[in-house]
């Protein structure tokens, strides 16, 4: 049987801003924020991105297909990026995750060339996320030793589990902030190692209640929530693994 430490990376965080639906939205915005974060993010291309959306009435039930054209601007190494669409501005960064401190700084210089090029009061959406993949020893038994956010069955049950996946929504500050919290497990858990994304992907739930001004305290505040809520889902055991999210 392979001896396997847990490991701990995390393989992407973004932070998304949308704007409210009554903001003039056109083509020339994309160039006017690219001529703003060229100096980081001097690559660029372009992709048409397709969505589906469910939509049930009274008629039944409906599947409605969008596009929306996405320019994406890349740092050299093409490990952080951002994503514009229609009223959307995304920043991302793939593994390696170097740290707060370097991602804070990206987020930072997207959101004021945005604030710069458009007029707007207040967000719509605002969202912090973070999905890690952790390795962990022994089978879905052994979950309770690394995880406190972990599905629970009999006995009986458990010893036939295979596949899950847990997803739950949490509120914080009065309801004006929530968090999805989800736990899956990407191979079977009878394998003698098992893989586990844990997805926390924090967001402001109330529109429009957040101004352009708070919006990036509201990030760092969202940050620190991440984290305690990082700590409070795994154990003992795995925080000697771990350091706490960076």
């Amino acid at each position: 049987m392979e001896t396997v430490s847990p490991q701990y990376p995390i393989i992407e965080a973004v932070c998304e801003f949308r704007l409210p639906k009554n903001i003039k939205w056109d083509l020339t915005i994309p160039g006017l924020l690219f001529s703003k974060v060229e100096n980081s993010f001097p690559d660029k291309e372009q992709r048409v991105i397709k969505s589906v959306e469910i939509i049930q009435n009274e008629e039944g039930v409906k599947h409605q297909i969008s596009r929306d054209d996405r320019v994406f601007f890349y740092t050299p190494d093409r490990k952080t990026f951002i994503q514009i669409g229609t009223r959307i501005l995304a920043i991302h960064c793939i593994k390696p995750y170097l740290g707060w401190d370097n991602f804070k700084p990206m987020i930072t210089v997207a959101f004021k060339a945005l604030a710069d090029i458009i007029e707007f009061s207040a967000l719509e959406r605002i969202g912090l996320r973070y999905i890690n993949q952790i390795r962990v020893p022994g089978n879905d038994t052994l979950l309770k030793n690394y995880f406190e956010f972990r599905p629970h069955f009999s006995k009986d049950l458990a010893n036939n589990l295979d596949n899950f996946i847990m997803n739950c929504i949490f509120t914080f500050f009065d309801g004006s902030d929530s968090c999805r919290v989800q736990l899956t497990n990407m191979n079977s858990s009878k394998s003698d190692t098992i893989t586990l994304m844990l997805d926390i992907d924090y967001y402001l739930a109330k529109p429009n209640t957040v101004s352009k001004i708070e919006a990036l305290h509201w990030v760092e505040r969202a940050k620190e929530q991440i984290n305690n809520i990082f700590n409070k889902c795994i154990t003992g055991n795995l925080k000697n693994e771990f350091k706490e999210i960076a």
